[in-house]
C-alpha cells in the first residue's frame, strides 16, 4: 500500500511541477508542497525496520498462550 501511495505522490509532484512551469500560480505550488509533505510523511512513517513493530510472545512451562486482535474475555467456572 505504501508503494502505491509513494508512486501516486511522485506522479502528483511531477504533474504539479509541469503545471507550475506552464501556468504559474498558487494552485500548482500548493500541489507541490502537498506532495512533498506526503513524501516526507511516508519516509518518516516507515516502520518496516523497527524492532517494536514485530509481535513477540513468550510463555512459561505448562502455560497456554492466546493471541488476539482485540480484548479477550476468559470465564473461569
Amino acid at each position: 500500500m505504501k508503494k502505491v501511495l509513494l508512486l501516486i505522490s511522485i506522479i502528483v509532484l511531477l504533474a504539479s511541477i509541469a503545471w507550475l512551469i506552464f501556468e504559474p500560480g498558487w494552485e500548482p505550488f500548493i500541489g507541490i508542497i502537498s506532495s512533498i509533505g506526503t513524501l516526507i510523511g511516508l519516509y518518516m512513517n516507515n516502520n518496516d525496520d523497527k524492532p517494536y513493530n514485530k509481535m513477540k510472545q513468550k510463555g512459561g512451562k505448562n502455560s497456554t498462550n492466546y493471541q488476539s486482535g482485540g480484548n479477550i474475555t476468559i470465564n473461569n467456572k
